[in-house]
């Protein structure tokens, strides 16, 4: 069994977001029974590359050690710590800027964020340590710290299907090492059938698009995020497909413009594992930007 402290540590850390089930004995604040109560890690990765001239990439990860009283409570305490991604359902289109669900603060006990000593999150090429620092306390539920990388070039795809976290432990927290299968960014991009970045082909506008990419898993989700160019944040049109190859944008996401930008996103949600077995859940979102340019009416 993995044990965590409740004790602070004098310096702050932070990092990105997945979720790892790390059970736990001990009191949470405000909760029931130390019997009830667990720790999960939350860690999530995210990255978005652009197909242009001169290509550019951006990265983050987070993690949250959340001690939660109750198995049911985890949910609600990653939307305290975390913006929760909102998609539209699979096969369907519709504005992005619908707001994240709110969790009733009601509905949980107090969630503390534990200290796991140093924690680093290891890829294919190199060895990332997370920063840690407090985290701010959220309509007086949450209180402790957070971990994160330093730089946002720090953690980048492709990882070649393979991440790990590890942690020193700290206190009662057990030395942890666990790793996962990230998904690989999507590839092989194509519009109707013509392969992106479009240099010299434009699309018709008064028509719906095909997209398609190289497919990876069936329990993935392709999400894609439509921009017409110029735009505001509230233009953007999102829609949602499974992941097999080819989907069609209908006609009515497609923006009355002569330029859009076009964002293809592969989001999983998948288990951690390490020699004690299942421990949690990573989430990843890896996404690869392109500029279309319409053909004139």
């Amino acid at each position: 069994m993995i044990r965590m402290s409740l004790s602070k540590p004098s310096t702050p850390l932070i990092f990105s977001a997945a979720v790892v089930f790390l059970g736990c004995a001990g009191e949470v604040a405000d909760a029931a029974d130390a019997e009830t109560s667990s720790t999960k890690a939350w860690l999530v990765v995210e990255q978005s590359s652009s197909l242009s001239d001169v290509p550019t990439v951006r990265s983050h990860a987070s993690l949250w050690f959340l001690r939660i009283a109750e198995e049911k409570d985890f949910d609600a305490a990653t939307h305290l710590v975390s913006a929760r991604l909102q998609l539209p359902p699979v096969g369907t289109c519709q504005p992005a800027g619908v707001a994240d669900d709110q969790i009733a603060s009601a509905s949980i006990s107090r969630v503390e964020l534990a200290y796991a000593g140093d924690v680093h999150v290891r890829t294919q090429r190199a060895s990332i340590p997370l920063t840690v620092r407090f985290f701010p306390n959220v309509a007086d539920l949450v209180s402790g710290v957070m971990y994160t990388i330093h730089d946002l070039n720090d953690v980048q795809a492709p990882f070649d299907g393979w991440l790990s976290l590890t942690a020193t432990g700290s206190g009662e927290f057990e030395p942890l090492e666990a790793s996962t299968r990230p998904p690989p960014l999507p590839e092989k991009l194509s519009i109707n059938g013509v392969t992106l970045p479009l240099v010299d082909t434009v699309v018709p506008r008064e028509a719906p698009i095909w997209l398609g990419w190289a497919p990876d898993s069936d329990g993935d989700i392709i999400y894609i995020d439509i921009d017409p160019v110029p735009s505001a944040s509230v233009d953007r049109i999102r829609c949602a497909f499974s992941d097999t190859g080819l989907a069609e944008i209908p006609r009515q996401a497609i923006p009355d413009t002569t330029e859009m930008m076009i964002a293809v996103h592969r989001s999983r949600d998948v288990a951690l594992r390490s020699d004690r077995g299942e421990v949690g859940m990573a989430h990843f979102d890896l996404a690869v930007t392109s500029r279309v340019t319409f053909a004139s009416p």
